[in-house]
């Protein structure tokens, strides 16, 4: 009989460069264990807008809301690939309005 390691992902290492990122941060991330040749070559684009006692509180665009992570196991199975820009207080205002409010609807458009 002989033991077969793996399937268990990359080993912790305690790293937590995420928290570290001032909110409003936009990164670009690559998974450390890829399962896939498009995951070999592909990053994620994240903002963190923020965080919790515990967690880090991150959008990307795959995700319909917001992800509430744990900063030592996000960065035990993503790596830090790029730092792109910080989003301005006016950015982030209009994008929560924009999450918020509904699209207004066009004159005469109104179904009864």
């Amino acid at each position: 009989m002989q033991l077969i390691t793996g399937g268990k992902g990359p080993p912790s290492t305690g790293e937590d460069w995420l928290s570290k990122l001032a909110p409003g941060t936009m990164f670009l991330a690559k998974t450390k264990s890829p399962r896939s040749a498009e995951e070999t070559y592909s990053t994620v684009l994240f903002a963190k807008v923020g965080c919790t006692a515990k967690a880090v509180i991150l959008e990307t665009a795959a995700a319909q809301h917001r992800l509430y992570v744990d900063p030592t196991g996000f960065c035990n199975h993503w790596r830090e690939y790029e730092i792109l820009d910080l989003l301005s207080p006016k950015q982030e205002d209009q994008d929560e309005r924009d999450r918020v409010q509904p699209e207004p609807s066009s004159p005469g458009t109104d179904v009864e």
